[in-house]
């Protein structure tokens, strides 16, 4: 059982942990939630077929996952979410109880975004829908000795000021539309050269 083997595993190596037991939760909030934590304190673990190769991705519970930036990173041609039967069949779990660990308690290679070391601690459901761990940051960064991938993932809420690398589709629609006023404007302007177009 996975939860068993992280606290075989955590109390070896001599680290001090919290569990908690509660309800089954499926979301990120649910979870913060029934542990008493903020969202971001949530390590959310997904695992991601990169091309042809399952990989683990933590980041904090309130960012986003931006699928475009894993591409862009392993310079992929696709990726996908595993499915709960691919899932079930490499570990035994279901959706919403991955722990954010490669080996020894997965087999997948590890990412974990800077977001989530930035906080003092980590929250996780601990292979189990009713089973939470709370380990410090330090901890958890030196036994999972995770990539820290850079991929900043941005927030759930994020507003994008222009000319930030993410930029939501709404601001790339309206600055193809102002590309298209502009040649309408100009179009018009040599039909109707005497028109002062400085003015509304």
């Amino acid at each position: 059982m996975i939860l068993n083997n992280i606290r075989a595993w955590f109390s070896a190596s001599g680290v001090t942990f919290r569990e908690a037991h509660h309800e089954p939760t499926r979301t990120s909030e649910e979870s913060a939630r029934a542990r008493g934590e903020e969202l971001r304190i949530g390590g959310k673990a997904l695992v991601i077929k990169v091309d042809t190769t399952f990989r683990l991705f933590v980041l904090s519970a309130d960012r986003k996952l931006d699928s475009g930036a894993i591409k862009q990173h392993f310079s992929a041609k696709k990726t996908r979410f595993a499915t709960p039967e691919e899932l079930l069949e490499m570990t035994g779990l279901v959706p919403g109880c991955v722990p954010p660990f490669g080996p020894p308690i997965l087999p997948f290679p590890l990412y974990v975004d800077p977001s989530v070391l930035e906080n003092p601690r980590v929250a996780f459901n601990a292979g189990s829908l009713t089973d939470s761990i709370i380990l410090g940051i330090e901890d958890y960064r030196r036994l999972a000795e995770p990539e820290v991938s850079g991929l900043r993932w941005r927030p759930k809420h994020h507003k994008v000021k222009p000319g930030n690398k993410w930029q939501p589709t709404s601001i790339r629609f309206s600055r193809n539309a102002c590309k298209i006023s502009l040649r309408w404007q100009n179009c018009w302007k040599k039909r109707f050269p005497l028109r002062d177009w400085t003015t509304p």
